[in-house]
C-alpha cells in the first residue's frame, strides 16, 4: 500500500532546480508549518530551506526530513543574528534568501526576485515588499509647512525620501511602488535576497537577547561594501501575525538601552547625527510615558 505524502513533501514533488537556498533563523515556533507551506507553492519553489535553530531545539512540522527541500540545522549559539549567520555558512547555491519564520512569500514572490538578481550584477541584494500593519514614520512625509517645520527640526531634513534611513537612525517606511519593478532603497528588512558570495558571515551584531534594528545595521554594512540595495515591487510577502514586543518591553530600561546602542551604530553607518539621534530618543520616551500616565 502506498504511503501518503504529507502536506510538505506534495508541494515539493516535481520541482524544478532554481539553484536557491532559504535561510530561516528561529526558536520551532508554531508559524513555521505556513512559512514553509507558502515557500513551497510558489511558481520558483527553493532547493534548500535551511532551518537554523539554537542547539537542543527541534521544531516540529508535518515536513518530512527525507523527502522535501527543508534540513533542521542547529546553531550552536542562540540569537536571531548567529543563527542567520551559522545557516549562511551552510549554502552552496548561487542565490540565498533570507526570511524570517512568520513571513509568507507570495505565489510570485521568488520568481520575481529571481528575474531581479538575474537582470543585475552580482553586486546587488534584493528586498520584498512586506504587507504590514505596522508603519515607521509615513505620517511625517506629508507636504503640510507644519510637518515640514518638525521634520527639519527633528530630522535635519524638510521632506523625508521614502526607503531612507534618517539622520536619527530610523528609517522610513517602504511604501508600494506598483508602477515600477525595482525601487532603489537605503535599507532591507528580513526579506533579503542576493548572490550568495554578498553573504555577511560574521557577527555584526554582538547584543544579547532580542536583535532590534539588527535589518538596518546589515543593510549598512552591505552598502559599505558596494552591494546595491532594490525593493522589488512585484515581490509581496505578508506577515503571519503582528509585532507585539512594543506593548511590553518598549517601556523597559533595557530596551530602550539597546535602541541607543543600535542606532548609535547606526548614524555611524549611514552618517547620521548623534546629537539629534539622541533628541529623537528623548521625545519617544517622552511620548511614551506621558502616554503612559494619562491611561492610567
Amino acid at each position: 500500500m502506498q504511503r501518503l505524502l504529507s502536506p510538505g513533501e506534495k508541494c515539493y514533488k516535481h520541482i524544478k532546480k532554481s539553484n536557491i537556498t532559504v535561510v530561516i533563523p528561529s526558536l520551532g515556533g508554531s508559524v513555521l508549518n505556513k512559512t514553509l507551506m507558502f515557500l513551497n507553492k510558489g511558481i520558483v519553489k527553493p532547493d534548500l530551506i535551511l532551518i537554523c535553530v539554537p542547539k537542543g531545539v527541534w521544531p516540529k512540522f508535518s515536513y518530512s526530513k527525507k523527502k522535501t527541500n527543508v534540513k533542521i540545522i542547529q546553531c550552536p549559539l542562540r540569537g536571531q543574528v548567529k543563527q542567520k549567520i551559522f545557516g549562511f555558512k551552510h549554502v552552496k547555491s548561487k542565490y540565498t534568501l533570507q526570511l524570517d519564520d512568520d513571513i509568507l512569500v507570495d505565489k510570485i514572490c521568488l520568481k520575481a526576485l529571481l528575474y531581479s538578481a538575474k537582470t543585475k550584477s552580482s553586486k546587488n541584494a534584493f528586498g520584498a515588499v512586506l504587507r504590514s500593519k505596522t508603519n515607521q514614520i509615513s505620517k511625517f512625509l506629508s507636504e503640510s509647512i507644519l510637518d515640514k517645520l518638525t521634520n527639519f527640526i527633528i530630522f535635519g531634513e524638510k521632506k523625508l525620501k521614502m526607503r531612507s534611513v534618517l539622520k536619527t537612525g530610523v528609517p522610513t517606511n517602504i511604501f508600494d511602488q506598483k508602477g515600477l519593478f525595482l525601487s532603489k532603497t537605503e535599507w532591507l528588512n528580513g526579506i533579503l535576497f542576493t548572490n550568495t558570495k554578498n553573504l555577511l558571515k560574521f557577527d555584526y551584531y554582538k547584543l544579547e537577547g532580542k536583535a532590534y534594528n539588527e535589518d538596518l545595521i546589515y543593510s549598512g554594512i552591505l552598502r559599505k561594501n558596494s552591494i546595491n540595495l532594490w525593493v522589488n515591487n512585484k515581490a509581496i510577502c505578508f506577515e503571519q501575525k503582528d509585532n507585539i514586543f512594543y506593548k511590553n518591553e518598549r517601556h523597559t530600561y533595557a530596551y530602550w538601552i539597546k535602541i541607543y546602542r543600535t542606532r548609535k551604530i547606526i548614524i555611524s553607518l549611514y552618517k547620521g547625527s548623534f546629537s539629534r539621534m539622541v533628541f529623537f530618543i528623548f521625545l519617544q520616551i517622552t511620548k511614551l510615558f506621558s502616554l503612559k500616565l494619562l491611561s492610567n
